[in-house]
């Protein structure tokens, strides 16, 4: 069975943490290796800019296949902070997360906004 992803080559000098296919937008989609430095970077910058801090709470949408999953959930966690994972139904419609929202103080939420057609 052959892989849909394309290989990455890995430098075993490079300890990697993850890696993030990118959509292709330039040609063929390719692996983007992320280290534990790079995500230490982000959550440092983010949790500087956003003014995060222990007790702080966050809420996602966005699935881990999706690069603003990163950028909405690690900061939070890195903080010391809560995070609310937004199950199928309460992001079904505007009403089922204004009521989400209701119930929870949030610091920040990140919603994928899609395109119209």
């Amino acid at each position: 069975m052959r892989s849909l992803m394309p290989p990455v080559k890995l430098d075993p000098s490079v300890e990697g943490l993850a890696i993030y296919y990118t959509s292709g937008s330039t040609g063929e989609p390719k692996g983007v290796i992320l280290t534990h430095g790079n995500i230490t970077a982000l959550c440092k910058a983010h949790c500087a800019l956003a003014g995060f801090r222990e007790g702080v709470r966050g809420a996602v949408q966005a699935d881990m296949g999706f690069d603003g999953w990163a950028l909405s959930t690690l900061p939070v966690l890195w903080s010391g902070g809560t995070l609310y994972i937004m199950e199928d139904g309460e992001r079904a419609s505007l009403m089922a997360i204004h009521r989400f929202f209701c119930n929870r103080q949030f610091h920040r939420f990140w919603r994928r906004v899609s395109r119209a057609h």
